[in-house]
C-alpha cells in the first residue's frame, strides 16, 4: 500500500528515506488509518536494531491519474540504510554458519524484544524485512524495518478497524501456526516466525516442505519441524535445542522472551527446562478455531 523514496534531507545534510501511501489510495480512510498506526507503534520503540524515524509530515497528492482532487496523507522520513536485505544475502551465497549467524540472531531477538517492551507485536517478520547494514570494522548492523501490518500488544477495540474477521495479516509463509488458524497474533507468535527465520539461516532451507503451500502450511500446523541438525548434522546442540523450542507448535511451550534468545546464544543463561517456562497471561492464546472455517484455504 506504500512506496519508499531516496531524499536529501537539506537541514540534516545527509541521505534519509521517505515512506508514503500510494497515490492511487490516498482516498481510502481506512488505508490512511492503517498507515497513521503503523507510524504511532514505530514510534513507540527507540532501539538501535530498529529503524529510526526521524519525522512525519503531511503529503498533499493528487488523487489518482484521472480524479484531480488533492488527498492529504501521512508520510514517514527515516533513515536510509545503504546495506541488503537478510534475504538478498541468503539467495545470493546460501545457509550461514553457526558463528557468522549468533551476531545477527542476538540483534534481531534484541530487536524483537524490544518492540515487544513498547507493547508492539511486529506480525510480519521475515528476511525482506531485515536489513544487513556494513558497519566499521567489518561488522553488520542487524535493522528491524517494516511495521505495516504491526499491532498492539493488548488492542483496544479500535483494532478491528485494521484486522477483518477470517483475513491473512502478515506473510504466510513465516507465520506461527495460531496465525495460520486466523487466531490474534501475540509476543509468542513473533518468536515462532523469528524460529523459522534462525531455520533458514542456519539450514538453507525450510523446517516443513510439500509439493503445495497448503500442504505446508497444514504440517506447520499439525507436525513438528524436521529437526535442524537433521540437515546440519554438526550442528551445536544449544543451536539446535533453541530453534526447535521457539518452533513449538504451542505457544506455551516456546520461550517466553526475546532477549531470552539473546542470553542462549551469548552463553548467560541456559535454554530452561519445559517446566521452567512461565509465559505471561497477555500471550496465552484463546482456543484454537477449526480450519474447516478458514476460507482462505477451502478447495
Amino acid at each position: 500500500m506504500g512506496e519508499v523514496y531516496e531524499a536529501e534531507d537539506r537541514k540534516r545534510g545527509e541521505m534519509v528515506a521517505l515512506k508514503t501511501v500510494l497515490p492511487k489510495l490516498m482516498g481510502s480512510a481506512k488505508v490512511i488509518a492503517r498507515f497513521r498506526r503503523e507510524i504511532e507503534l514505530s514510534r513507540r520503540i527507540s532501539h538501535p536494531n530498529v529503524l529510526k524515524i526521524y519525522d512525519v509530515f503531511e503529503l498533499r497528492s493528487q488523487v489518482g491519474e484521472i480524479d484531480s482532487r488533492l488527498a492529504s496523507s501521512p508520510c514517514m522520513v527515516m533513515e536510509f540504510l545503504a546495506g541488503k536485505t537478510l534475504a538478498d544475502r541468503l539467495q545470493e551465497d546460501g545457509r550461514m554458519p553457526a558463528a557468522e549467524a549468533r551476531p545477527l540472531v542476538c540483534q534481531m531477538a534484541a530487536a524483537l524484544a524490544a518492540a515487544h517492551r513498547a507493547g508492539v507485536v511486529h506480525r510480519d517478520l521475515k528476511p525482506d524485512n531485515i536489513f544487513l547494514v556494513p558497519t566499521a570494522g567489518n561488522g553488520i548492523r542487524v535493522v528491524l524495518t517494516d511495521f505495516g501490518v504491526a499491532r498492539p500488544n493488548k488492542p483496544n477495540g479500535d483494532d478491528s478497524t485494521f484486522t477483518a474477521t477470517d483475513v491473512i495479516v502478515g506473510t504466510p509463509t513465516y507465520m506461527a501456526p495460531e496465525q495460520l488458524e486466523l487466531e490474534e497474533a501475540m509476543p509468542a507468535s513473533d518468536i515462532y516466525t523469528l524460529g523459522l527465520v534462525i531455520y533458514e539461516m542456519i539450514t538453507g532451507t525450510f523446517p516443513f516442505q510439500g509439493d503445495t503451500a497448503i500442504q505446508v502450511v497444514f504440517k506447520r500446523i499439525q507436525e513438528d519441524p524436521t529437526p535442524p541438525r537433521h540437515i546440519v548434522p554438526d550442528l551445536d546442540d544449544t543451536w539446535d535445542d533453541l530453534i526447535r523450542r521457539c518452533l513449538e507448535r504451542d505457544p506455551k511451550r516456546r520461550l517466553a522472551h526475546a532477549e531470552d534468545i539473546v542470553g542462549i546464544l551469548e552463553g548467560s543463561q541456559a535454554l530452561p527446562c519445559m517446566s521452567e517456562i512461565r509465559c505471561p497471561a497477555e500471550i496465552t492464546p484463546p482456543a484454537k478455531r477449526s480450519l474447516r472455517s478458514w476460507w482462505p484455504f477451502r478447495s
